[in-house]
């Protein structure tokens, strides 16, 4: 009898010892990724979600999600979602904010649970270097990776908070919905 409860308490103290982090994002909108995902739903469903910028009468849109992070005292990289409705295009566009000295090239430096580190570059050009960063980002932030600015020979945190993590993932996978809707 006491050995079952040695046993049950041991295995109860290496369960909650263990330094798993998973990332906490909505399942719902994870799902999303690749299931049922049209335009229709993204019209009415997600675009409620986002601050809109129209440009030549209507015919592009600027999305930004409202529930992003706008602080200037520290490092943010906020995604756009700029859709051009008239030829049926869309883009994802890396927004960093004016904390960040050379928002035209940058490097993060990420960093998973088992001390595995790698490095992302972003350099201002064309939309396809833009998905490129953020794609990476992406695949690094749903493993459960930290985040690091490099700027000035210092690694700042980035991406630090959940609602700045939740608004990239969250916009990511509604871009590449729209994508897939397109």
């Amino acid at each position: 009898m006491h050995f079952r409860a040695l046993a049950i308490f041991i295995l109860i103290i290496t369960v909650g010892c263990q330094k798993e982090k998973t990332p906490e994002f909505d399942q719902e909108i994870i799902d999303l990724k690749l299931l049922n995902y049209n335009l229709n739903y993204f019209k009415f469903n997600r675009i409620p979600s986002y601050d809109l910028e129209t440009f030549e009468n209507r015919m592009k849109l600027g999305l930004r999600l409202k529930k992003r992070v706008l602080d200037q005292s520290r490092p943010i990289i906020n995604l756009c979602i700029f859709i051009d409705w008239k030829h049926g295009q869309s883009e994802i566009i890396v927004e960093p904010n004016d904390y960040i000295k050379h928002p035209d090239e940058f490097e993060l430096l990420w960093r998973d649970l088992d001390g595995v580190r790698g490095l992302i570059f972003f350099e201002q050009g064309d939309r396809k270097k833009h998905l490129e960063f953020a794609a990476q980002v992406l695949d690094q932030l749903e493993r459960g990776c930290e985040f690091y600015l490099k700027q000035d020979s210092e690694y700042i945190p980035v991406l630090a908070d959940t609602t700045s993590r939740k608004a990239f993932h969250i916009t990511m996978l509604d871009y590449y919905g729209l994508l897939k809707s397109l």
